[in-house]
């Protein structure tokens, strides 16, 4: 059996963020793929996908509503917040 990672090209540009997130995620030693979202991490665990993404919220500042969106649209999210744009 093969096992291919996913592309990675654009955690590489937000990986200060992404580590970040992952550690507020409770998870900072994940390997993720541009295609990775929160709810990766708790697919089968509804009450603590919801409080993750409270913690998210609080953490950055941002609001955190989707459990699909991807985790470097996130941290693009959190960069530009950051920034004040």
């Amino acid at each position: 059996m093969k096992f291919e990672l996913a592309p990675q090209d654009e955690t590489e540009s937000f990986q200060y963020e992404l580590e970040e997130i992952l550690d507020v995620i409770g998870h900072p030693e994940a390997l993720i793929a541009d295609l990775s979202s929160i709810s990766d991490f708790f697919w089968n665990e509804r009450d603590a996908l919801n409080e993750c993404m409270t913690r998210i919220s609080g953490a950055f500042a941002i609001d955190v509503t989707d459990p699909r969106e991807r985790l470097v649209d996130l941290a693009k999210r959190v960069r530009k917040a950051r920034k004040g744009w």
